[in-house]
């Protein structure tokens, strides 16, 4: 029986850990060939020779202009076209906004909210010549919420949940659908900031207890197989949503 991504030819950023790991991993295992930008270049090394022929990675940081450029050119020497795109790239930055340097607010929109403008901006051709696509972007439940010693962070993820809305319709008519996907709290790396705020991990699994009816944080996959399906022709006629994955927790 084919796979639901057979064929495909699909881009993802930030893809050499946590969330953006279990999204290429799924992404191979459904058919597809992966071109990934990542700025961890050992993690991307292992990537590649875990993954093998499936695979392209290439060094890339998604508030460059130059970098993202590259990276598309790279994906239509690999596979000739781009499908999909899936953007996990983004970074965090916890504190007080009265404490927070206006370079630290700078650098988290350049990386989220403009990595999310770049990465989107520079597949649009591919899609346009291909007929169809679809623009996968990772938000965050605090885009939609936000929370203490989060400013930055929470506006950063607030904008790409509205340049996500805005670019589905912008994009409808070119059979190019847009979804950004808003993951709660998930067992990655990514969070040590917050839980160090929180006051460590004990302090966290307390708070999951009770402000999440599941109880518990998501596994990276669990995220993973929200972004492939709306990278694949299932979710054909999925647009301008923002889908929450967060067990409950809004």
């Amino acid at each position: 029986m084919p796979s639901r991504l057979d064929g495909k030819r699909v881009v993802v950023f930030g893809g050499a850990t946590g969330i953006g790991f279990e999204t290429v991993k799924l992404l191979i295992e459904e058919g597809a060939l992966v071109t990934v930008g990542d700025l961890n270049v050992e993690a991307g090394a292992k990537l590649s020779d875990m993954f093998q022929d499936s695979i392209c990675f290439q060094k890339c940081d998604v508030s460059s202009e130059d970098d993202v450029r590259a990276l598309y050119a790279q994906a239509g020497e690999f596979g000739g076209q781009v499908d999909a795109m899936v953007n996990c790239a983004g970074m965090q930055i916890s504190g007080e906004a009265d404490a927070l340097a206006l370079d630290d607010w700078n650098r988290i929109m350049a990386v989220n909210a403009g990595g999310a403008f770049l990465t989107a901006k520079h597949a649009i051709p591919y899609m346009r010549k291909a007929g169809k696509g679809s623009i996968v972007i990772i938000a965050s439940t605090a885009g939609l919420r936000g929370g203490p010693e989060m400013t930055a962070y929470s506006a950063s993820k607030g904008a790409m949940v509205a340049f996500g809305r805005a670019l589905a319709m912008e994009l409808g008519k070119n059979k190019i659908r847009v979804n950004v996907v808003c993951p709660g709290w998930t067992d990655t790396a990514f969070n040590g900031p917050v839980i160090e705020t929180l006051g460590g991990v004990d302090a966290r699994d307390s708070m999951l207890k009770v402000s999440v009816p599941l109880q518990r944080q998501a596994h990276p996959r669990e995220i993973a197989q929200v972004n492939v399906h709306l990278a694949s022709d299932e979710s054909s006629y999925v647009t301008g949503q923002s889908i929450v994955v967060d067990g409950g927790l809004i």
